[in-house]
């Protein structure tokens, strides 16, 4: 991922710190456990599987706020993880929920194509968050750099943001089209109408 894609997702995330809506549910999809190994194919039934987690949400807690990403790598395949802010009561029925949003397909394996975690009963949604946050950006360009804009040092992205690679793990495959994205209550517009300021402002 771009350093842009990085800021999309590192903003939205602090915006929804800023409202208090910590997106520490981490939600997995692979679509190679419901028969779909097509990449158009998934990215439809990702955008129908929000389609009904987005008024779910809504319901349950008078918002949706989420950020997402598209991975594809040798042991799952494509797959996209996304995370939520649920707060923990109502995570079990958002699982019995969830299973219903998957395509109406019969797979051996479908029990495997949906993941929802949360954090631990006493680990801070917060800190919960930046660490899932994390996760998801280890397919960056572990060798981008920022530059201060007015002292001109430089930085390495991924070491400013804490993100390491995972030893042992296979690395993200290549991901055609969109790659990320969040939800539009933590978009853009909406933390520039709000004059929410970008951690990444000050860097070239």
């Amino acid at each position: 991922m771009s350093k842009r894609q990085i800021s999309t997702l590192w903003d939205a995330a602090d915006y929804a710190n800023h409202l208090n809506r910590p997106l520490s549910t981490f939600i997995t999809l692979v679509w190679q456990f419901v028969g779909i190994n097509d990449q158009t194919k998934a990215d439809k039934a990702f955008a129908a599987f929000t389609a009904k987690l987005r008024p779910w949400l809504i319901a349950k807690t008078g918002g949706y706020y989420a950020v997402w990403v598209a991975e594809n790598s040798p042991d799952r395949g494509y797959h996209h993880h996304l995370l939520a802010h649920a707060p923990r009561e109502i995570t079990p029925k958002l699982r019995e929920a969830a299973k219903a949003w998957l395509p109406k397909r019969r797979h051996p394996q479908k029990a495997h194509a949906l993941d929802i975690r949360l954090p631990w009963v006493n680990v801070n949604p917060i800190k919960a968050q930046y660490g899932q946050l994390r996760y998801i950006s280890k397919a960056m360009d572990y060798s981008a750099e920022m530059v201060d804009r007015e002292t001109g040092e430089v930085f390495n992205l991924a070491s400013w943001l804490g993100v390491k690679p995972k030893e042992g793990k296979a690395l993200t495959g290549l991901v055609l089209g969109k790659r990320c994205g969040a939800s539009e209550s933590l978009g853009a517009l909406i933390r520039s109408h709000a004059e929410f300021p970008s951690r990444f402002e000050c860097f070239a």
